[in-house]
């Protein structure tokens, strides 16, 4: 059996690792064994114990490395949720003012739409009164040119007694 080290990429391309870097936390290292079923498995060779302590070594260093990480996202994160929680605060008073003001345009505007009706009602029969006045503000009006030509015309003779 060989080992091959591959890293996956969610959800499941595969990609040697040779080729690609560790540049995304969407990287997956996976240990494969793939066997030859020509060749029948060979033995475990001895490892030394120096190569044992550098495999020991790049597991600390990669511990490490995910330790800082951590704490690197631990305050990013402290500081996104301190952020988001003022954030949030100022947008739950907003909406609420914004919520009371629309009730009390929709107030207003119910009060205005009744005061709209109720001119609208008053309306119609000053329409009638305003009709009438006109025809006799019109009759009245011809009546007096109707004068004054026929003095001009001399049709008329007015006399004081």
């Amino acid at each position: 059996a060989a080992l091959t080290t591959c890293m996956i990429l969610y959800p499941g391309t595969f990609c040697n690792s040779n080729s690609q870097t560790r540049k995304s936390q969407t990287w997956v290292y996976v240990t494969i064994i793939a066997q030859t079923w020509s060749n029948p498995p060979m033995p475990p060779q001895p490892t030394s114990n120096a190569v044992l302590l550098e495999r020991i070594e790049n597991v600390i260093e990669k511990v490490d490395e995910l330790a800082g990480d951590i704490r690197c996202n631990n305050g990013e994160f402290v500081k996104f949720a301190r952020e988001y929680a003022g954030a949030h605060t100022q947008v739950v008073n907003s909406t609420d003012q914004a919520h009371k003001r629309i009730d009390e345009l929709k107030l207003r505007m119910d009060a205005l739409e009744l005061s709209m009706k109720k001119l609208t009602d008053s309306i119609h029969p000053l329409i009638y009164t305003n009709k009438i006045l006109t025809w006799l503000a019109g009759v009245l009006g011809v009546s007096i040119v109707a004068l004054i030509w026929s003095i001009i015309t001399h049709t008329l003779e007015l006399t004081v007694p």
